[in-house]
């Protein structure tokens, strides 16, 4: 899987959210996805808690890059420094950009997949996001984004599929 930079935080309605949404901006993050709703995920108990919290997605799959680590060391020094927990000095990156709907999107068949689109990328209605090959008939499927306009998050990127796993995260603009 392959992760573009953003946040998630869950909306409760509560005070905490307004400090959840400041962790959240000052992370570094490029996008940020606010009233994320995740049962069963440790960012969504501590926020119905009354905890501040915020999901930070800086890579994907087992094995991170240097420059990953050093995006995700990023975010949590600056999140520690809003806090008041460490000083950091480092210069802010760009705001980010709320996201206020997200769309998952899951293969329709077990196959190989032969193509996909970069995370980050802007994508509009009907673009081809994924190309599978169907291993029981050979047949060719695309995902393509059922939004007028969207944010590829996260995406699947193992060439083995299989029908009903995920495929790709969209946040809607």
């Amino acid at each position: 899987m392959d992760v573009c930079r953003f946040a998630m935080i869950v909306s409760t309605g509560t005070p905490v959210d307004e400090i959840s949404c400041s962790m959240a901006f000052c992370s570094g993050a490029e996008y940020v996805y606010v009233n994320a709703s995740g049962r069963g995920t440790l960012f969504c108990a501590l926020a119905d808690a009354g905890i501040p919290s915020v999901l930070l997605e800086n890579g994907g799959g087992m094995s991170w890059s240097k420059e990953t680590v050093a995006r995700h060391i990023y975010s949590v020094r600056a999140i520690m420094d809003f806090l008041g927990m460490i000083p950091f000095t480092d210069e802010p990156l760009l705001p980010s950009k709320v996201i206020l709907k997200i769309v998952e999107l899951r293969f329709d068949c077990d196959g190989l997949q032969t193509h996909y689109v970069e995370t980050g990328r802007i994508v509009t209605r009907d673009m081809p996001l994924i190309e599978v090959i169907d291993i029981r008939n050979g047949a060719k499927h695309k995902i393509c984004c059922p939004v007028d306009k969207g944010i590829v998050l996260s995406i699947h990127t193992a060439a083995a599929v299989k029908k009903g796993s995920y495929a790709v995260m969209l946040g809607e603009m």
